[in-house]
């Protein structure tokens, strides 16, 4: 299909063992024109997560009011 179903990254240093990341991508559905995946599974050393998307919009407008900088708490 062409679609990237996993990466794996290694992060290594001189101190450091190596670690391992791998991130899966599946349930791939149409958006706009454009293959996303729905699901995308994240395993580290030590966590794995899964985040499950119900809906994905491209290029979605966003209101400019989210990225003012809050007040300074008096």
């Amino acid at each position: 299909s062409g679609l990237l179903l996993r990466r794996l990254i290694i992060t290594t240093g001189e101190r450091l063992m190596n670690l391992p990341e791998q991130i899966d991508y599946s349930d791939y559905r149409e958006v706009s024109g454009v293959k996303v995946p729905f699901t995308v599974r994240h395993a580290t050393w030590n966590a794995v997560t899964t985040e499950k998307f119900a809906d994905v919009k491209i290029n979605a407008p966003i209101d400019d009011a989210v990225f003012v900088k809050p007040a300074p708490k008096p």
